[in-house]
């Protein structure tokens, strides 16, 4: 059954950032997903996810990340702003 998790982060301007890839395994962690997706998706057009969606597989019930890879929240606007990120956790 897919599980869905919605979150707010306080974000500086102009390239206020956020590692959420803590989140997004603990969702992940929370549906009991082995094999499946997450997708995160950042709701507003100025900000990022290195675009406003990613997709990652979950094998064996971990992300599929590399070594180094993070899932970033930036925010593009002039302004700090409160970003609102949305994500499904699907899979079995």
């Amino acid at each position: 059954m897919p599980v869905a998790r919605r979150w707010t982060f306080e974000l500086d301007a102009e390239f206020g950032h956020r590692n959420i890839s803590a989140e997004v395994e603990a969702l992940v962690k929370e549906a009991g997903i082995e094999t499946g997706s997450v997708t995160v998706h950042l709701t507003g057009s100025t900000g990022a996810i290195m675009g406003t969606s990613i997709s990652v597989p979950v094998i064996d019930g971990e992300l599929q990340l590399g070594t180094w890879q993070e899932i970033l929240l930036i925010n593009l606007d002039n302004r700090e702003r409160t970003r609102e990120v949305v994500a499904v956790a699907v899979g079995e």
